[in-house]
């Protein structure tokens, strides 16, 4: 006999076995009433027909006791005993309603009916009835409470301390020799128990003779006699009432009770839902949150989710995964890095993959999984019955997973699955309606044998359908890969409903129908309104056709297909092929580059001949659907044009009490940023120009104008502004002399100093690796405003309502000037707008139209997360006179000479009356060519006339300090062996190398700057910083204690102050070599001097 079944007899004689010896009988022996009424047994278990206790069972003639917990529910029909027993633990729920009797062990579980099991007995076999409902025994007839009023007063004792009242007597039942007698102890009415009420069953004491032979010990007579036995059972707290959660007479989670009856069918899912769900780990305490958007229909699955930090995942930011099952594509967002697109794998969140074998090759293909398999619900789930999970109630239903995956190994799993209960109701916040009954709460799933649970928890489940914009992908696609369009249509619309998702997506679907391409690839759709029409802005996705195939893992030698391209040139090109392949549907190819041959598929894989040409990569379409049609961006609007020409482009709102208006239809669609055309070239800038700079600096909450001069056939360069200024500041760079003039326009204080090699105006001077360096000069206009062969085209964009064509370029080598940061940034993007070719400009102070000028420019920086906009105004591509270039505030008086030229017998009318400014720019131009200077040191220019004579009246300014004129190359070391000047200072170091006589210096080293002996060593070169000084061997001192300065003007003799210009002039007009010459259209003039100062 097992331990089991041992116990179950024991049980059967708490209600009615008895206890004796040899001579053992018991025999009801009517109590005398001589004393007055005789008490008899308390009511409890007719008063209440629940109980719930712990029973302590004592075998006096086995020598071994146990503890029952017994749970008896008569309402809910059911009952359940827990029995411990030599260190096991069983349990035993009985189901009346469906006559089962589920035997629970080691978490295994056996199904029986109560009727026809052993243990039918022990709360009744279910033999009363309620109407038709079989129904568990009330608690009277389960502990067999004498309720025939037989029993006998036997007074009083005392029960583990407690006093109690004593009752016996003699029962009959089957198995039993004669009768056995049991006595009964009830707590005594004055002992407050755990209970509401006062007298209950403290023990139960049974002894008597048993005809059976599987318990009791033989009587002395003979062994064949009927064995005595005598059983003890004492009820700890016992309650007449369940207490407990009533989920006790559940079978326990994880537990699977096979063959058991089915009481209510599993939930289905609808085809469209969202929800969020965490999923906690218990083994390794950690949480993971996503979030789930599904449409079987339009064939889309997002899941949002992070990694934990403490991977090594590929990802670790924020990630939207959003798979298109109608392409079979991945689509990947990382918020931080950025998207990747791919075809969709196996293991991507709903993919239901297809093993296939072609011509010994092994691929598969994807579709989207249905619902019920999405979460694993087409397995053979059973109803257990209601839990209550973060409290809410909810109905439970489990089943066994085989050939489930954990950690790369199959196993068997439970899942435990907890839904909404039907009377409970949710109201999700993205839904239009409460859920019932199908909204899952929990998912439980456990892997015992690989020791291994997971917890999901769902919230705000909704069977809503998810928006389109649900499934935004443009973030995937940059400037050149979409465009921008709007819609016009006619009529108006209520406040209330202009701006609503339902119109939103009607419109979404409406267009992706009209253009034929995949919903996806509209994108961002916008609604506006005035009075007259409504407008619908959308974003039309370029393709990305090359991810709809899987790459197979081996190369292949060429095979002849089912059609074949040459001529291709990339891996995108072959795939575009396949997908618009009008013949058939093209489900895979090869793409070979070595003959520059795409050979394609019907099946997958390419089969056929052999065909030579060397090794091909191999590729399958993902999607095991019918392909989709993937126009291209031209194509897609050219048919929606002709859609709404043919007014099919309609949309219909729903109005408030459910009926259907006219539709709104478009009668006119336009591009609104983007180009359909992939390539345009970026405008080339002119080599002069001035404009107007709006600077929004977002990170400073600063906007800032400037006024930019710029002109590099004269080597000049200014720019007024007041940022970081109380006042207008206004700097001028004169690249001639690579001096740079800072003028305060309000007090005329003047610094002047070195432009630098490092001005951000400078092009850096070359031969700095070598043995010398070049002489500073001014970036050309495209290196100046950040513009090289990077930038690509990626359509149009109106900007202050100027329609532009829009260039974007991704730069890892540039360095903000504002930023306090010292790093290089690593990814920083220019967006620069240029006026489109067939827009003209007039800018107030030009003389000419100007044509594809800049507008705007957008400067992204995303390592530091900065962002700067710059709005370009009057651009103006004509050369400005000297005069804006004026230093003369920055010289004393001693440094300025004033002079006029006559041009005598020169008449001023009529050539001069429209071309004075051109006549004063060549005139300056004339004498910075003649002197060899620079033309902003000839100021204050002007012209006047009197009846005989022509009269150029100008300004020549003196020479700026010394060390203006060279720039610091670095540090270097010194040269003891090299000719050295007397300086105490740098100043004089250079003004030793600007006045010596006997060579032209070209740069200088100043060593020892914080000695009392400083050194000062001349070059006649301009020596790189690894370069020793002319004439000197090699250094002596290797430590770097002297600082090199190169000159940044270019001459090929001492420097001209402002009287030797003057002797320079006076010479060239007396010999007659002074002459100006301007060209009006149709009319050339010369004048030439006959006179010279005055």
């Amino acid at each position: 006999m097992t331990a089991r079944q041992e116990w179950v007899p024991l049980f059967l004689s708490l209600a009615f076995i008895a206890v004796g010896a040899d001579d053992f009988q018991c025999v009801d022996t009517a109590p005398s009433t001589a004393a007055g009424p005789v008490p008899h047994m308390p009511t409890v278990t007719k008063d209440s027909d629940s109980y719930q206790a712990t029973v302590e069972v004592n075998i006096l003639d086995k020598n071994y006791s146990y503890v029952i917990d017994e749970f008896l529910d008569y309402e809910g029909n059911r009952a359940l005993m827990r029995v411990q027993k030599r260190g096991l633990q069983s349990s035993y729920i009985f189901s009346y309603d469906t006559d089962e009797l589920f035997t629970i062990s080691d978490n295994m579980c056996s199904v029986s009916n109560i009727s026809d099991s052993q243990f039918g007995f022990v709360f009744g076999d279910g033999s009363q009835t309620t109407g038709d409902r079989r129904h568990v025994f009330g608690s009277g007839a389960v502990l067999r409470f004498a309720a025939d009023k037989h029993d006998i007063y036997n007074g009083t004792g005392l029960v583990r301390g407690v006093p109690a009242n004593v009752y016996s007597t003699c029962i009959d039942w089957q198995g039993v020799v004669g009768k056995a007698r049991a006595t009964y102890y009830f707590s005594q009415p004055n002992w407050n128990t755990s209970a509401p009420r006062q007298e209950l069953p403290l023990r139960i004491e049974v002894e008597g003779l048993s005809s059976s032979s599987a318990f009791g010990r033989p009587t002395t007579a003979q062994t064949a006699q009927p064995r005595y036995f005598h059983h003890i059972y004492d009820f700890i707290n016992y309650l007449p009432y369940i207490a407990d959660d009533p989920s006790i007479f559940l079978t326990p989670p994880n537990v699977i009770c096979k063959n058991r009856v089915v009481t209510k069918p599993f939930p289905q899912l609808g085809k469209f839902f969202s929800f969020r769900f965490e999923e906690l780990d218990p083994l390794s305490g950690t949480i993971e949150h996503r979030r789930l958007w599904y449409d079987q229909e339009a064939k889309m699955v997002r899941i949002d989710y992070s990694f934990d930090p403490p991977g090594s995942a590929q990802y670790t930011n924020g990630i939207t995964s959003i798979g298109d099952f109608n392409t079979g594509i991945e689509y990947t967002i990382d918020h931080i890095k950025g998207c990747s697109v791919a075809p969709q794998k196996a293991k991507d969140v709903g993919v239901n993959a297809k093993q296939k074998t072609l011509d010994g090759t092994q691929f598969f293909t994807v579709d989207i999984t249905d619902p019920n398999t999405f979460f694993y619900m087409n397995q053979n789930y059973t109803y257990v019955g209601q839990r209550t999970v973060r409290n809410i109630l909810c109905d439970v239903f489990i089943a066994a997973v085989s050939n489930f995956t954990v950690e790369g190994s199959q196993t068997t799993a439970t899942f435990e699955y907890h839904f909404l209960a039907s009377n409970w109701h949710d109201v999700p916040i993205d839904a239009s309606d409460m859920v019932t009954g199908i909204y899952p709460v929990q998912l439980v799933i456990n892997a015992p044998e690989r020791y291994w649970t997971k917890v999901f928890n769902y919230f705000d489940f909704t069977d809503t359908r998810p928006l389109p914009s649900d499934f935004d992908v443009s973030s995937c696609f940059d400037n050149s890969q979409r465009v921008e369009i709007q819609l016009t249509f006619p009529g108006s619309i209520d406040a209330n409903d202009w701006d609503n998702a339902e119109l939103k997506s009607r419109v979404h679907y409406q267009l992706a129908e009209s253009m034929h391409v995949n919903p996806v690839r509209v994108a961002g759709v916008r609604i506006s309104r005035d009075y007259q029409n409504i407008f619908v802005k959308a974003w039309l996705l370029s393709t990305v056709n090359a991810a709809e195939f899987e790459k197979l893992s081996n190369q292949t030698v060429q095979k002849v297909g089912d059609a074949s391209y040459t001529g291709i040139q990339s891996l995108s090109e072959c795939a575009d092929s396949c997908v618009n392949h009008q013949d058939f549907q093209c489900n895979g190819f090869l793409f070979c580059a070595k003959d520059n041959s795409c050979r394609l598929s019907k099946l997958g894989v390419v089969e056929g001949d052999i065909t030579g040409g060397g090794l091909c990569d191999a590729y399958s379409r993902a999607t095991s659907g019918p392909a989709i049609s993937q126009p291209s961006l031209t194509e897609a609007f050219n048919t929606l044009t002709t859609a709404i020409q043919q007014k099919q482009v309609q949309v219909t709102l729903t109005d408030a009490q459910g009926f259907e208006p006219p539709p709104f239809i478009a009668i006119t669609v336009q591009i609104t940023s983007g180009a359909l055309s992939k390539e345009k070239p970026m405008p080339n800038l002119p080599q002069k120009f001035f404009y107007r700079v709006e600077s929004v600096l977002p990170s400073f909450t600063t906007v800032v104008m400037t006024y930019v001069w710029y002109d590099r056939p004269l080597q000049l360069f200014r720019v007024d502004t007041r940022y970081q200024s109380q006042f207008e500041v206004t700097t001028i760079h004169d690249f001639n002399t690579g001096v740079a003039y800072t003028i305060n326009q309000v007090t005329k204080d003047c610094t002047v100093s070195s432009i630098g090699k490092d001005g951000y105006d400078a092009a850096k001077p070359s031969g700095t690796n070598g043995s010398h360096v070049d002489t500073l000069s001014l970036k050309n206009a495209l290196d100046l405003l950040f513009i090289d062969g990077s930038y690509k085209y990626i359509g149009q964009s109106t900007e202050r309502g100027i329609p532009c064509d829009v260039f974007e370029a991704r730069k890892t080598d540039y360095q903000d000037r504002l930023s306090t940061s010292n790093q290089t940034n690593q990814i920083t993007i220019f967006k620069y707008y240029f006026q489109t070719d067939n827009w003209k400009y007039y800018s107030a102070e030009a003389t000419d139209v100007t044509k594809s000028q800049m507008v705007r420019l957008d400067i992204e920086d995303r390592t530091t997360h900065s962002f700067r906009t710059y709005s370009i105004f009057d651009f103006n591509d004509e050369h400005y006179a000297y005069s804006f270039y004026d230093t003369s505030v920055c010289f004393e008086a001693d440094q300025r000479k004033s002079f006029a030229i006559v041009f005598k017998d020169q008449s001023f009318h009529p050539t001069l009356d429209d071309y004075s400014a051109t006549f004063l720019n060549s005139a300056l131009l004339e004498m910075s060519e003649q002197t060899l200077i620079s033309p902003a040191r000839f100021q204050g220019a002007s012209v006047t006339y009197d009846d005989s004579s022509v009269y150029l009246l100008v300004t020549a300014l003196g020479t700026p300090p010394p060390l203006a004129l060279f720039y610091k190359l670095g540090a270097v070391a010194q040269n003891t062996s090299a000719h050295q000047e007397m300086a105490l200072f740098v100043d004089d170091c250079a003004a030793a190398c600007v006045q010596t006589k006997t060579f032209i210096c070209y740069s200088f080293d100043f060593c020892n700057a914080d000695s009392d002996n400083p050194s000062c060593i001349l070059s006649g070169y301009r020596l790189s910083a690894s370069t020793s000084p002319q004439g000197a061997s090699n250094p002596t001192v290797s430590s770097l204690t002297c600082t090199r300065y190169i000159r940044s003007e270019n001459v090929t003799a001492p420097r001209l102050s402002s009287d030797r210009i003057f002797q320079i002039l006076t010479d060239v007009v007396y010999d007659g070599m002074f002459q100006v010459s301007i060209s009006p259209p149709n009319v050339q003039v010369k004048l030439r001097t006959t006179m010279t100062w005055k």
